[in-house]
């Protein structure tokens, strides 16, 4: 961990980040998810897609800070502006709910269309929900079964 600290320290946003996921997920961490928020900021003002994710689910969640939709919600956009397919399917669920954003549902629409042409199973899956067309719809559900099963730890 101090090795950690001292690249996170130095501005890695890698480094930030899993720093971060050791204070949110090691066990008998009296520090535990609020100490994990600042190296997850770090990180996702680094450039580091996922630590803005997991700062968009802790706000969105409570995870360790109090639930806030508008901080969720800024913090998925930059999980999305920086390519995560997780975050922009998150916040197509915004947009779609005017949870913490002003409802926009052709921007939710596609949010879930780009997480789905970035191969994000749930993504296909919802989408495929919501189609007209029977045999899209069948393509989609099929794509997204593959993908779980090839890509399970990608996401």
């Amino acid at each position: 961990m101090a090795l950690l600290r001292r690249a996170a320290l130095a501005n890695d946003a890698q480094a930030a980040f899993h720093l971060g996921e050791l204070y949110r997920t090691a066990e008998g961490n009296p520090a535990g998810p609020p100490a994990a928020w600042e190296w997850y900021r770090r990180a996702a003002e680094g450039g580091q897609a996922r630590a803005a994710l997991k700062l968009g689910m802790m706000a969105r969640n409570g995870d360790g800070v109090p639930r806030d939709a508008a901080t969720a919600a800024r913090w998925l956009q930059l999980a999305s502006d920086l390519g995560n397919a997780h975050a922009m399917f998150l916040l197509s669920y915004a947009y779609r709910n005017g949870d913490g954003v002003a409802a926009d549902p052709q921007k939710a629409r596609s949010l879930l269309e780009e997480a789905a042409e970035r191969e994000y199973p749930p993504a296909l899956q919802e989408l495929a929900l919501t189609v007209d067309d029977p045999q899209r719809a069948s393509h989609l559900m099929k794509e997204a079964t593959e993908h779980r099963r090839n890509n399970w730890n990608r996401f």
